[in-house]
């Protein structure tokens, strides 16, 4: 049987300067925070609070590392709890646990004494100097500025409690203190250990993630939010919105020059952002930005980019330099699945201007399609995120050619389709096909295709999942005229 060993969670300073109103609310709130951690890992354990920390008992290994993740903990103290009636009790249970640990390196006992002290018949200082010269029988020595081993002691009135690791947590604020915010999330290194330090805040977290690039993002997206929820988010059952924003890019590739695509791609997140905050009543946004990281954070597009919005924007790294935000990323455990991501390129324009003006993003931005975009966000998939983040259902809906026997779709404008088109193609605007793929015949394969390949996978996923046989031209119509000899007999 496994031995049972008492954990000690001792609270952040944030909760312990707290009135004694503000601290008992912060205590329950945490208390509840434990009890969903543990429960949800599936761990066997009793819990009880006192004023500024709480214990829990439990056999099970995996304890200390749950509880250290867990905002509004300072530190996890694994201890061992023993009877005793003397201070050689002490002294001699408390050299069998250390003595191993401190041979031939330096220690320092710390003992503290709880209860009322006229019980006790001897000081702390005389445990120390008594249990320090046990260990220091194996040749260890003594030090008590750096010690290599803590040997730590609470001493209650009929037992006493070793202290066999002390483990950091993030400290800060209980999950759920500080109310809502919408993280954007990417799978890169820098949106979730933004995401980390807010919620370390005390700020309870939903999500959202854009559909620029299909499955391979989706899947890299889906292993970096996998390894973030099993770690930090078993406290509450977080949401993740997914907006389809393929025909975003598409329409943005059209309208404007290279050099404000990536600039008006994050106007536009910012602004489904927004939108999707309101919807689910959040008090701000929360991004990974950091200034001049790269083009686009420089701080004239920072501030042109975030006018077309009302809602708070928090950027928590944002003075932060990248070293440092990929050790963060490895501390929170995200760092190998984030570097795996592959990179979104469909938007290389070229390099991004670094002092865009606002009224000239507004300006391309009266070219895109309203209808289209509201669209996107009101028909946007909203699941429980570590569902999603578990499943592996995405599908590569790409071909590079097209088949003789394929019936093609072709979703671009009308304007569009009459300057050039694939003959035979069926021809339904994307707005359109988005309403009535429906109709068409579900018996021939169907290659979808448009301008870049991006609005068409939208419509090819959507038919597959109604029982279509379909499949988008992968780089679209473009990227099929560039390939030379290839699908010739089809494209002249």
């Amino acid at each position: 049987m496994a031995h049972e060993h008492h954990f000690l969670c001792r609270f952040s300073g944030t909760l312990s300067t707290k009135s004694s109103s503000v601290r008992q609310r912060m205590g329950r709130k945490l208390e509840g925070n434990i009890h969903r951690t543990l429960k949800d890992a599936g761990v066997d354990y009793t819990l009880q609070r006192e004023w500024a920390r709480i214990f829990v008992v439990s056999s099970d290994e995996r304890t200390a590392d749950l509880l250290s993740r867990i905002p509004g903990i300072q530190s996890v103290r694994k201890a061992v709890r023993h009877p005793w009636e003397s201070i050689d009790d002490i002294v001699e249970r408390g050299a069998q646990l250390f003595s191993d640990r401190v041979e031939g390196g330096s220690f320092a006992v710390r003992t503290d004494r709880v209860g009322q002290r006229d019980r006790f018949d001897f000081e702390s200082p005389d445990v120390d100097r008594h249990l320090g010269a046990e260990l220091g029988k194996t040749g260890a020595e003594v030090d008590l500025d750096d010690p290599d081993v803590e040997v730590g002691l609470e001493v209650h009135y009929d037992h006493v409690f070793f202290y066999t690791d002390d483990v950091p947590a993030p400290g800060g604020l209980p999950v759920g203190m500080e109310g809502r915010a919408l993280a954007l999330v990417s799978g890169g290194f820098d949106s979730t250990v933004a995401a980390a330090e807010v919620l370390k805040r005390g700020v309870e977290l939903e999500f959202l993630f854009f559909n620029l690039a299909g499955p391979a993002q989706i899947r890299g997206a889906r292993e970096v939010m996998r390894a973030f929820g099993d770690r930090w988010l078993r406290s509450y059952e977080p949401t993740i919105h997914i907006v389809d924003f393929r025909p975003v890019v598409a329409d943005i590739k059209a309208d404007a020059p290279g050099e404000y695509w990536q600039l008006l791609l994050k106007r536009l997140m910012m602004r489904a952002g927004s939108a999707v905050a309101d919807d689910i009543r959040a008090q701000a946004l929360v991004t990974g930005e950091a200034i001049g990281q790269v083009s686009t954070q420089t701080l004239h597009n920072l501030s042109a980019v975030e006018r077309s919005i009302d809602t708070p924007i928090l950027r928590p790294l944002i003075s932060t330099n990248k070293e440092v935000i990929i050790e963060q990323a490895r501390r929170i455990g995200t760092h190998d699945a984030s570097k795996s991501v592959p990179e979104f390129c469909a938007l290389d324009g070229g390099a991004p201007i670094t002092r865009a003006s606002a009224e000239k993003l507004d300006a391309f931005e009266e070219h895109l399609d309203e209808a289209v975009f509201d669209r996107l966000i009101d028909e946007r998939q909203s699941e429980n995120l570590r569902a999603w983040a578990q499943r592996d259902d995405v599908e590569a809906l790409r071909v590079d050619r097209i088949p003789d026997s394929a019936e093609v779709l072709d979703v671009r404008t009308e304007e569009a389709f009459r300057q050039w088109h694939i003959p035979d193609a069926m021809h339904v605007p994307f707005e359109v096909a988005l309403d009535q793929y429906a109709a068409l015949p579900r018996q021939p394969e169907w290659v979808i295709c448009c301008e870049v390949g991006l609005k068409s996978e939208l419509i090819a996923e959507r038919m597959n999942q109604n029982g279509f046989d379909a499949r988008s031209l992968d780089g679209g119509l473009a990227a099929l005229r560039r390939r030379s000899g290839e699908a010739t007999s089809r494209t002249e």
